[in-house]
C-alpha cells in the first residue's frame, strides 16, 4: 500500500498539499482541500479514477470544519482493524431487518402503529436525484469557498465508516453496520461512498433502481437505514423512491 499517495497524485497532475488526518491502525488517514461547488466534485471524480494507483478512497469531507470534527471523533475511535473484523461477521440485509423491527417497537412503545408504514401515494412529479450537498452551503446552496477531501487507505469505499469511526450516534448505525449495509448497496446498486460528514453520508449509484416496486424496496431499506431522510424529509417512502428511480446520488442525514 502506498504510504504517501502524493507523488501518485502529482503525476496525474494534482498539486494539492497533502496533511495527515488522523492515523490508524491500517494506515494515515491523508486530506487535502480545494474550492468547493462542482470543482471539488470533479476532483474527487479524478481521485476516485486512480484509486487502483493511490490505494487510497477519497471522501468529501465538507467544510474545513469537518477536519476537526473527524478528528474529535477519532481521537478516542475504536481500532479499525477491530471494526472491520466485527463488520465481516454482519449481514447487510440482516442488519436492516433489525434495525426495521426496532423501529416498529420503538412505535409501539410510544403508542404509535407497529405495522409497516403506509409509504404514501407515489408522486407525479418526481425527479431522480443526480446532486451531491456536501460542497455547498446546506442553505444558500452556494459553493463553500473550501472543502477537505480525505484519502482513506482502502480500495473499498464501504469500509470507510471503519476508518473515520462513523457512526454509532444518535439512531445512527454503528461503524460495523455501515460497513455490512454499504458492501451489500455495493454489490447490488454498485453504490460507492462519496462524502461523509459529522452527520451526512453521500453515495454514488452506477445501477439504481429502475422500476416503482423496486424503488420501492429500497426506499423501505433506506428508510431503516436512515429514518430522518423520510421523517424529516420526504414525509413518505413514495417520495423518497420515486427520486431513487434511475438517480445517481443517495443522501443520509442523521439528527
Amino acid at each position: 500500500m502506498t504510504d504517501n499517495p502524493h507523488e501518485v497524485l502529482r503525476r496525474h497532475g494534482i498539486e494539492n498539499p497533502l496533511e495527515v488526518l488522523h492515523e490508524t491502525d491500517r494506515g494515515t488517514l491523508w486530506f487535502l482541500t480545494c474550492p468547493g461547488g462542482q470543482g471539488a466534485i470533479d476532483l474527487w471524480q479524478a481521485l476516485r479514477e486512480i484509486v487502483s494507483e493511490t490505494m487510497h478512497w477519497p471522501v468529501l469531507l465538507g467544510s474545513e470544519e469537518e477536519i476537526e470534527n473527524h478528528r474529535e471523533t477519532l481521537a478516542d475511535a475504536i481500532p479499525t482493524s477491530e471494526l472491520l473484523e466485527v463488520a465481516q461477521q454482519l449481514d447487510g440485509e440482516n442488519v436492516l431487518l433489525e434495525r426495521e423491527q426496532q423501529q416498529r417497537d420503538d412505535m409501539a412503545e410510544f403508542g404509535g402503529d407497529e405495522g409497516e408504514p403506509d409509504p404514501g401515494p407515489w408522486p407525479e412529479d418526481a425527479e431522480p436525484n443526480d446532486s451531491f450537498t456536501l460542497p455547498f452551503d446546506i442553505l444558500t446552496r452556494k459553493p463553500l469557498a473550501t472543502v477537505a477531501i480525505a484519502l482513506i487507505p482502502t480500495e473499498r469505499s464501504w469500509e470507510v465508516p471503519a476508518f473515520l469511526n462513523f457512526g454509532g450516534f444518535n439512531d445512527c448505525p454503528s461503524p460495523s453496520e455501515h460497513i455490512a449495509v454499504m458492501k451489500r448497496w455495493k454489490q447490488l446498486f454498485g453504490a460507492e461512498v462519496v462524502g461523509i460528514s459529522h452527520d451526512v453520508v453521500e453515495m454514488r449509484v452506477t445501477k439504481p433502481p429502475t422500476d416503482r416496486e423496486s424503488a420501492l424496496e429500497l426506499a423501505r431499506e433506506q428508510y431503516a437505514y436512515c429514518i430522518d431522510i423520510v421523517e424529516q424529509g420526504t414525509q413518505t417512502q413514495s417520495k423518497l423512491a420515486a427520486s431513487l428511480i434511475n438517480g445517481s446520488a443517495w443522501y443520509f442525514w442523521w439528527d
